[in-house]
């Protein structure tokens, strides 16, 4: 368990596929385009492992297998820990994203589902539900927080 004086909070996504940023952000060469929420100075790559020791680093991987539902175990033990590296080299790698330099994408309308999605997978998406200005028009009443119904003919 991390300690500290600062509480640390994580979102850890489990996955059987890759998770990778939604097509309509990127381009057909895959680097991301103007109206995407985050760039790729945004991911970056996990900070240096705290470790208490230098030793061996022992490496749990799930697998399908006889286990309770399904699920079974095997337990690698690494010299080193396997983020003690120099670089990465393909297109398959740790990071870390910070939600706090996601820029909400936010409109004059409120904008539709997928305008909080964030990362996707084949088959879930992952969203955030940041705050997010909600009213471009000057309020008549200080206190609003919601735009205005508008009836339509």
């Amino acid at each position: 368990m991390p300690t500290g004086a600062v509480q640390l909070r994580l979102y850890v996504i489990e996955a059987g596929a890759r998770i990778r940023p939604p097509k309509r952000l990127l381009s057909p060469t895959g680097q991301f385009l103007e109206h995407a929420p985050y760039c790729e100075r945004d991911l970056r790559p996990p900070s240096a492992p705290r470790l208490v020791d230098d030793g061996p680093t022992d490496v749990h991987i799930k697998h399908r297998g006889g286990g309770p539902g399904g699920i079974s175990g095997t337990v690698y033990t690494f010299a080193h820990h396997l983020f003690d590296v120099v670089g990465w080299d393909g297109c398959r790698y740790p990071y870390a994203f910070s939600i706090h330099d996601y820029e909400p994408i936010t409109g004059r309308v409120h904008q539709p589902p997928p305008s909080h999605q964030v990362f996707e997978s084949d088959r879930f998406v992952v969203c955030n539900f940041v705050p997010r200005k909600v009213d471009y028009h000057p309020p008549r009443d200080p206190g609003a927080l919601l735009p205005r119904q508008r009836r339509f003919r």
